[in-house]
């Protein structure tokens, strides 16, 4: 049985604020063999590639499953104000570049929404 033998350190509450990437990553986007859309984002330090799965959303928006080619996935809710990502960047700053990159998408046309999905309430605008 394992003890825990100190107190661990205490989360914090609140959100540290937003700092946009020095360099925006480049992302280049093709589809794969079943026409789903994946995309390459090169930073700095990492090239990861992620195949794009749109899903259905009652609440509005747009939402989409970037999954990592090795296995981790991220949920993306593109709604406007009330825009998401499920990856640590989202949780800790409220930014990040799944979802900066996934409204650069959406604008240019690469993107649509799942069939199902209650997208007419999709704004552009990031939180």
């Amino acid at each position: 049985m394992n003890t825990l033998t100190q107190a661990s350190a205490p989360v914090k509450a609140e959100r540290l604020p937003f700092r946009p990437l020095l360099a925006a990553p480049q992302a280049s986007y093709w589809t794969d063999e079943t026409g789903r859309p994946c995309v390459l984002l090169s930073g700095r330090r990492t090239a990861d590639a992620y195949e794009l799965i749109p899903l259905s959303t009652d609440i509005g928006g747009c939402a989409f499953r970037w999954f990592k080619r090795g296995g981790e996935s991220y949920d993306v809710l593109a709604n406007g104000a009330e825009s998401s990502c499920s990856c640590a960047g989202w949780a800790y700053t409220g930014g990040c570049k799944h979802l900066e990159t996934t409204f650069a998408l959406l604008d240019l046309g690469v993107l649509s929404s799942a069939p199902d999905s209650a997208a007419g309430d999709f704004g552009g605008d990031a939180a």
